[in-house]
């Protein structure tokens, strides 16, 4: 009887082979069509690099300017879609990775990074995004969350900080943009390095307006000073 058993299932081995085989070929087809077709989608993403919380770089794309500028409404969830080198999509948290590098954008839209600053939220953590206006060793950057009550296609808060020897400073916001006051104090303790351009702050030759000005030429003394 156990003869006969190990005869029948020895002959329907074959049947049962063929028949995983079917299975997998099958879906091998249904991933490569999968994978062909998100191929075909990211041709005309932008390369990018992310660098990671860890450290590790990341190779990838991101589609357009709408999936890492809150300008135009992205970021309304904390989230950037990113497909890998293998055309994997995932959605990027912001706390999971410090930097994010576009190729092909103009200047201002070709780096972004986050930050954890307890100055903004009464000393409790948390993640922000920010687009890098002027780069360099002190970086001029605009905030790009959304403001609060705006979901979707919100408008960004249009704060402007310096990020500077790991610390943020706001230097130019709705809150106080006529506030010469304020902005005469914080700028000055962000340039103090160079008299030059603090006295231009207090004599009001630099305003508000000029931050891009101010900060490239802080840059540029900075350069300076090391050779």
């Amino acid at each position: 009887m156990n003869r006969c058993i190990i005869a029948v299932l020895i002959s329907c081995l074959p049947f049962f082979v063929w028949s995983q085989i079917d299975k997998s070929s099958a879906n091998n087809s249904k991933d490569q069509k999968q994978l062909d077709k998100l191929h075909k989608r990211h041709a005309k993403w932008k390369s990018c690099f992310v660098v990671m919380t860890n450290g590790d770089t990341v190779l990838g794309k991101v589609r357009n300017e709408d999936d890492y500028s809150t300008s135009t409404g992205a970021f309304p969830t904390g989230d950037l879609l990113f497909a890998k080198v293998d055309d994997e999509e995932i959605n990027l948290p912001l706390p999971t990775f410090k930097e994010l590098d576009i190729s092909g954008e103009s200047i201002e839209y070709t780096k972004y990074i986050t930050t954890d600053s307890p100055a903004l939220q009464a000393g409790v953590l948390m993640s922000h995004l920010y687009r890098v206006i002027v780069d360099g060793k002190c970086m001029l950057v605009l905030d790009e969350q959304l403001r609060e009550g705006t979901s979707g296609a919100g408008v960004p808060r249009d704060r402007y900080y310096t990020y500077y020897k790991g610390i943020l400073t706001k230097l130019h916001t709705e809150d106080f943009i006529n506030s010469s006051k304020d902005f005469i104090k914080n700028s000055s303790d962000v340039f103090k390095e160079c008299t030059e351009i603090v006295q231009k702050i207090a004599n009001k030759t630099y305003g508000p307006n000029d931050l891009r000005k101010i900060v490239k030429e802080f840059n540029q003394y900075l350069a300076e000073q090391k050779k």
